[in-house]
């Protein structure tokens, strides 16, 4: 009984396949596509399983597998801090340049952008030497300047590098001009 019916199964399936192939192009397209409509949602529902089957592969690992991977991610994690916060940084310095050169655009006088290079551990509030000489175009009582206001006055040039006598210091005397007085009157560290 089994037997016949598998005979008749596959009789059936053989004069189905010779049939699709005598019909015309356009109605076994048509067939195709509604045995296609048919058995599509199937399909999806198989790569959707397969999917969500790959999805699930962490399940299998081992549990020191799954401490090492945590590890690596933490260390990942802490070098993506590390270079935001250097990101940070170099943001923050290129802005307080950025600030420096509008600023240095803004003064009527030619400037010479120094750096400090030896400050007096005892007497630093005094005096310091910057990078700059007389080679740089640098001679004595010119103004120090920041952005913030006057630092001090330059008391001696050498090649390369300069004193620079501090407000701070009761020696350092410059000239100013107040608003409402027309008058220059030189000024002293209180």
């Amino acid at each position: 009984m089994l037997r016949k019916r598998g005979i008749a199964m596959m009789s059936l399936a053989l004069l189905a396949g010779c049939f699709l192939l005598v019909l015309p192009t356009r109605v076994n397209s048509q067939f195709k596509r509604a045995v296609a409509g048919v058995f599509r949602p199937l399909l999806g529902l198989s790569d959707g399983a397969s999917r969500q089957w790959d999805n699930l592969d962490f399940l299998t690992l081992s549990k020191a597998d799954l401490w090492e991977e945590n590890r690596q991610l933490r260390k990942e994690l802490q070098h993506a801090r590390i270079s935001l916060l250097q990101k940070r940084a170099m943001e923050q310095e290129n802005q307080t340049l950025r600030q420096s050169l509008g600023w240095e655009s803004q003064q009527p006088w030619q400037m010479i952008p120094a750096r400090i290079q030896v400050a007096d551990p005892f007497n630093w509030w005094r005096s310091l030497y910057i990078d700059r000489g007389s080679s740089d175009g640098v001679m004595e009582n010119t103004p120090v300047l920041c952005p913030q206001g006057l630092v001090g006055k330059v008391e001696q040039v050498e090649a390369r590098r300069s004193l620079v006598r501090l407000v701070g210091d009761p020696h350092c005397r410059v000239a100013a001009m107040l608003e409402p007085v027309a008058a220059a009157k030189p000024l002293r560290a209180a």
